[in-house]
């Protein structure tokens, strides 16, 4: 499987892999009420990708059920104050 990835903007060194076998290895995710800075962040991020790659990334909630966990063996981009715990962390920062 060939991967192919997006050089940043910032440090054309640094690559990230974003598509593996012809699909994103990522998804966009974010809460399910967002704020309109937030929601403009994340359909500028999508249209980004797809600009860049030709391909739409998938987009979802950071919605769980009660007493489930998300499913930490997927890669995600967590775009604004999400439930995960990493997105807590750095706002926390803030």
């Amino acid at each position: 499987m060939e991967s192919e990835s997006i050089t940043t903007p910032e440090n054309s060194e640094v690559q990230i892999p974003v598509l593996e076998a012809g699909k994103y290895i990522y998804s966009l995710v974010s809460c399910d009420t967002v704020t309109a800075p937030v929601s403009n962040a994340i359909v500028e991020l999508y249209h980004t990708f797809y600009d860049i790659t030709g391909m739409r990334i998938e987009m979802g909630s950071d919605f769980v059920f009660r007493g489930e966990s998300p499913d930490n063996d997927k890669y995600e981009i967590l775009i604004g104050p999400t439930i995960r715990s990493q997105s807590q962390e750095k706002f926390a920062d803030l």
